[in-house]
């Protein structure tokens, strides 16, 4: 609960905001650069460290969860990854079969590799034991499955796909507005997926004399990272950027309806093809023009 209570409080001072859940693009000063230094440490040691303040209790709980009435199976997801390590107990103590399900890759994922050394040792050593215990375990790509059956061939079979989808519900009219034209990005936006490349091409258009204020907006519902902030002050596209707080699903969806393009960033990594945003999703159902800026 304390290091929750630490997180939320980080959080709620990197958010911000101002009345109308518009927010102003400034450059990072010292409170969001204290807020990312808090968030990188407590990355780091979720998976790990912090998996001892929590998992013996988890554990306890299931097993009596089980006692009292006797699980068929069990299925665990991450993130965060430390979850597994339940599943991995009752697997081992009770004989259950057991799905792990990856929303994200585990030791694949480029976040791992800013981890520190032995924290790296580490996850590598726990994904194999839960590989190796799990019944099956579930990602979101068919590219990711063919990785981890070429890392861990005993264990090949296990690797299933099961890729993301939306929930059909009724979609409300699209209207796209005529002026300024919108492209939404629906999400946050952080140091490995950023929109940098979108920034230029806007201060290149502006710069050619093809694009003026008011003809067009970019607008990011969630978080924008340090770095993205400090490109559009840098580039001085402020005027075509609008930075928005996150809206409840639906309203989401209606923007979505609304837009004249909706703006698909991948991370820029050599790994990006290991993931398919669940954003993309939301996009289709949205049924409106996507661009994706990715190079697989």
């Amino acid at each position: 609960a304390w290091v929750a209570r630490i997180a939320a409080s980080f959080a709620r001072k990197k958010k911000g905001g101002s009345p109308g859940g518009e927010r102003q693009v400034r450059p990072p000063g010292a409170r969001e650069a204290v807020a990312r230094f808090a968030d990188d440490i407590l990355h780091d040691l979720t998976p790990t460290e912090l998996v001892a303040v929590w998992a013996p209790h988890a554990r306890r709980v299931a097993r009596r969860l089980h006692r009292a009435t006797p699980f068929s199976a069990v299925m665990t997801t991450s993130y965060p990854y430390s979850a597994h390590l339940v599943g991995l107990d009752l697997a081992r103590r009770f004989g259950l079969p057991w799905i792990v399900d990856l929303r994200d890759p585990w030791t694949l994922n480029f976040v791992h590799d800013r981890k520190h050394a032995p924290v790296r040792w580490l996850e590598r050593r726990l994904e194999r034991a839960c590989f190796e215990a799990a019944s099956r375990v579930t990602v979101t790509t068919e590219t990711l499955a063919a990785e981890y059956r070429r890392l861990y061939p005993a264990w090949a079979d296990k690797f299933v796909a099961i890729r993301n989808a939306f929930d059909p519900i009724e979609l409300p009219e699209a209207a796209p507005t005529p002026a300024p034209r919108r492209i939404v990005h629906f999400g946050h936006v952080y140091r490995a997926r950023s929109m940098s490349v979108v920034y230029r091409a806007l201060a290149r258009l502006r710069d050619e004399g093809r694009l003026r204020p008011g003809d067009l907006v970019l607008e990011n519902y969630g978080r924008l990272a340090d770095a993205d902030r400090a490109e559009i002050v840098r580039l001085g596209v402020e005027p075509f950027v609008s930075a928005r707080s996150e809206v409840p699903y639906l309203e989401g969806v209606r923007s979505l309806r609304s837009a004249s393009l909706l703006l698909l960033p991948a991370f820029a990594t050599e790994r990006e093809r290991f993931f398919l945003p669940g954003k993309l999703y939301d996009y289709l159902l949205a049924r409106r023009p996507v661009l994706a800026v990715a190079e697989s």
